[in-house]
């Protein structure tokens, strides 16, 4: 590229160029170009004033980057070359330099800022963490997503980077471009948090054929949750299935076993002794019934009597109940933010789930300690993120039952709405007690979580969707009184034959005649050819 030179005064004159210098700047020529002061060439006067200022202090030659204006008016970059000439008494006579046409490269440089620029700014905003490192493994960058990472992963002693939490780091370099990896913390520090790492190794030259790696990090911490949440409720479901299925069948023994000892029980003949023998059987019976609920409440297939009830007045009742219940050494306390937070539920059913934690939180402390309930209000908005996985916007009841007993070890909380599970003694509950908490949450499509640890207590959250109804209508009981018949036909359509004849000989002993069918088909026959009308069909669903 052909390089301009000149020749000017300390005052701005231009003494001389050549033809590359007037071709440069698109002067017609130099004649032209001679006329003109130097100072109008410059796109900032300072530029001149400074570049002045530098080359009185020096004898060498200065080398600067300037901006200067064509004679067209468009404007290039130049290197400036120059140095002064001094007389004998060291005034500066004029000054002699070279300018060479430096546009592209500076252009070229310019976009290359600004794409670093965009990079920078990209990789600043990422979610994941971006970690650079030389081929010794020092962080040469790393943008603000690495920098948090970094903090839970990596001991601030080390010098430099051998490990990511309790994976060495040539390990990940070995499987460079392969999946992401696992990484968990090496110490306490974020031991609850799990994070995935992948690495890509940077190719060097002939003499180096490594000279670093880039590594991604990213917290997947709460897509392990949502995991490990959504595999609970798959597995708590299919449970379910299983203890619907076994309380159906359990009932039926035992509503045959609940029938009969009512048809012994009106034997006017019989003795006291026998009377005692029958209220056993009942009552052994009752406590059977109790534990089918409790399994048909996990698996949601309770019927349910929901009404619209205002829960600080029904916790209130809660309170009392439980203060006359939970031992002395136990301090209850009753929290609320707001008088009245109206919710649909079962009364019955709502009344079982604080009473089952209540107890549970009881023996978490045979010596002793402090149990809280809390009632507020949460606002779940679209734009925020929710306390639990799936929980849609709206405003949800947030009932709070924490204690300060023993904790539940960290490897038993994924099972502890199992059915049957349990960590206590013989005799000391059937392990259905928070399962059956569990599915009456679930049928009021509400949410459950708990946190615990052990020695400190532990913390159930119950989340239940707040009524549009802001005033609490409360039904009466239903009476449980046996309408006397007056031989009115009942079909009577039940598979299991014990449960079938007991309940038909309960209903002729109250009045009423039956037909009996061991299924639909038989039914619907018996329906055709009955030449009475058949008041009532009564059928095991």
């Amino acid at each position: 590229m052909p390089i301009g030179l000149y020749r000017t005064t300390p005052d701005g004159r231009i003494l001389d160029v050549n033809e590359a210098m007037v071709h440069m700047l698109r002067y017609p020529d130099k004649e032209t170009l001679l006329q003109e002061s130097v100072i109008n060439l410059y796109v900032s006067a300072n530029t001149r004033d400074d570049w002045k200022n530098q080359l009185s202090l020096r004898d060498e030659i200065y080398r600067l980057e300037v901006r200067l204006r064509r004679y067209d008016g468009t404007e290039i970059w130049a290197e400036d070359v120059a140095r002064a000439v001094r007389d004998e008494q060291g005034d500066i006579l004029f000054y002699d330099g070279s300018l060479q046409d430096i546009t592209d490269r500076k252009e070229a440089e310019e976009a290359l800022k600004r794409r670093e620029y965009e990079l920078q700014t990209i990789i600043s905003h990422l979610p994941e963490g971006v970690l650079l490192l030389d081929g010794d493994h020092h962080i040469v960058m790393a943008n603000p997503a690495a920098q948090k990472v970094l903090n839970l992963l990596v001991n601030e002693a080390q010098p430099k980077l051998e490990l990511l939490g309790d994976t060495p780091l040539e390990v990940l370099e070995n499987e460079a471009g392969q999946p992401w990896k696992e990484i968990k913390p090496a110490d306490d520090k974020g031991s609850e948090m799990v994070f995935e790492a992948t690495a890509v190794s940077l190719p060097g030259d002939a003499e180096k054929s490594h000279i670093g790696c880039i590594i991604v990090l990213r917290d997947v911490t709460e897509e392990r949750q949502r995991q490990q949440y959504q595999a609970a409720q798959e597995r708590l479901a299919t449970v379910g299935q299983m203890a619907a299925g076994i309380a159906h069948d359990f009932n039926n023994i035992m509503a045959a076993v609940v029938l009969y000892a009512q048809l012994i029980r009106r034997t006017e003949t019989l003795s006291p002794r026998y009377q005692r023998y029958i209220t056993t059987i009942e009552e052994q019976a009752n406590r059977a019934a109790e534990l089918t609920r409790q399994m048909l409440d996990f698996s949601r297939r309770s019927v349910l009597s929901r009404q619209e009830m205002d829960i600080l007045p029904f916790l209130k009742e809660i309170y009392k109940l439980l203060e006359r219940t939970l031992p002395e050494n136990i301090n209850l306390h009753l929290e609320y933010d707001e008088e009245k937070l109206i919710i649909n539920v079962d009364p019955t059913r709502f009344q079982q789930i604080l009473m089952n934690l209540a107890l549970n939180a009881r023996d978490a402390m045979p010596q002793g300690g402090d149990l809280t309930i809390k009632a507020s209000r949460l606002v779940v908005k679209q734009q925020t993120a929710a306390p639990m996985p799936n929980m849609p916007p709206g405003n949800w009841l947030m009932l709070t039952v924490q204690d300060t007993g023993q904790g539940i070890p960290e490897d038993h909380l994924p099972r502890i709405f199992e059915p049957f599970f349990t960590t206590k003694g013989p005799d000391r509950g059937t392990g259905l007690g928070l399962s059956q908490v569990y599915g009456i949450v679930k049928q009021h499509e509400g949410y459950i979580d708990v946190s615990s640890k052990v020695g400190v207590g532990t913390t159930f959250i119950i989340y239940l969707p707040i009524s549009e109804f802001q005033e609490s209508i409360l039904l009466p009981a239903p009476t449980q009184k046996m309408f006397e018949g007056h031989g009115e036909l009942i079909l009577v359509i039940e598979d299991n034959v014990p449960a079938r004849l007991a309940l038909c000989e309960v209903l002729e002993n109250a009045g009423y005649k039956t037909l009996a069918a061991g299924n639909g088909r038989d039914a619907l026959t018996l329906f055709d050819e009955s030449t009475q009308k058949i008041s009532l069909v009564l059928s095991d669903l």
